[in-house]
């Protein structure tokens, strides 16, 4: 059960991992325990916005983006979906999406469009990237943008940012 986990782990943590590199979004660092995992790319950016209430649309959907990508890799490794541990990741999207929308109805309706193209991103030509960053966070490694980049560019080329 624990080699289980800690694979679910590293592929959910290397989906938001390849996705902030896929929407030339840094990070601090990445990594995946048994107890969880964590890639931090909260940004200046967020901060300043809300300081000001003001979220502008395009770039708050990359972050919701980024956000469900960690869920859709972990899903598209494990075949089903579990939301065991994705409640920090479904409060950011729940946030962020109210933040654009004038009503739940439009929230829902922009997660949903945005849970669909964070599902497209894992392709054959970026899944490779996503199973890469997996294999080094399941042997405990952590690892930061620097060292990420790397692994990731070496799977893709050729291919086309989504955003």
């Amino acid at each position: 059960m624990s080699n289980n986990l800690i694979q679910r782990v590293a592929f959910h943590e290397a989906g938001h991992a390849v996705a902030c590199i896929l929407m030339n979004r840094s990070f601090d660092s990445v990594f995946a325990t048994i107890e969880g995992g964590c890639c931090s790319w909260e940004s200046e950016q967020l901060r300043s916005w809300a300081r000001t209430n003001f979220f502008p649309r395009k770039p708050v959907e990359v972050e919701i983006v980024i956000t469900y990508s960690g869920v859709t890799a972990e899903r598209k490794f494990t075949g089903s979906y579990d939301t065991l541990g994705d409640d920090h990741d479904m409060d950011r999207i729940i946030t962020l999406a109210s933040k654009v929308c004038g009503d739940m109805t439009s929230v829902e309706k922009l997660m949903n469009r945005l849970y669909k193209r964070s599902e497209k991103l894992w392709t054959k030509k970026t899944w490779p990237a996503v199973e890469a960053v997996a294999a080094k966070l399941m042997n405990g490694v952590e690892l930061n943008y620097e060292e990420v980049k790397p692994i990731v560019m070496l799977q893709l080329p050729g291919v086309k940012k989504p955003f």
